[in-house]
């Protein structure tokens, strides 16, 4: 083989480990994105690393948002104002609002994880009641 298709399927190798790595980032990215929404309860269990890299990167991708605008969020621009207001738009996103009014983060997860136990519990019940209905319904018998 010539040392020119060497030095072109050396990069077509690199392209492709590229592209795959890249791939499964983005996997891994939207995977932990959208964790919240598609597994609840596994997520406010799980508890949130606040020292992590995904929780870094979240709070500055917000706060470049707030200093484009800072009005749009009711703040200035100053740096501890954005800060502050990055943090609480945060933990509302991730549906933990109680940490801005003085919680800690670790029982606004623990309220959150009893808040979704009840509705899952008050769902079913519902469900068994709708349940019942349709087959009293059905049997015509209400007793």
């Amino acid at each position: 083989m010539s040392l020119q298709k060497l030095r072109l399927e050396k990069v077509r190798d690199t392209i492709r480990l590229n592209l795959t790595e890249n791939e499964q980032m983005q996997k891994a990215y939207l995977r932990r994105r959208f964790d919240v929404h598609e597994n609840p309860l596994s997520f406010y269990k799980n508890g949130i690393d606040e020292s992590g890299e995904d929780f870094a990167q979240g709070l500055r991708d917000i706060e470049h948002f707030i200093r484009q605008a800072p009005e749009e969020f009711g703040t200035t621009a100053d740096p501890a104002a954005v800060s502050s207001t990055a943090r609480n738009v945060l933990y509302e996103i991730l549906g933990l609002s109680g940490v801005k009014e003085g919680m800690s983060v670790n029982d606004a997860m623990k309220q959150k994880v009893l808040a979704l136990k009840t509705l899952v519990t008050t769902t079913f019940a519902d469900h068994r009641k709708l349940i019942w209905l349709v087959i009293c319904y059905r049997t015509e018998s209400f007793d």
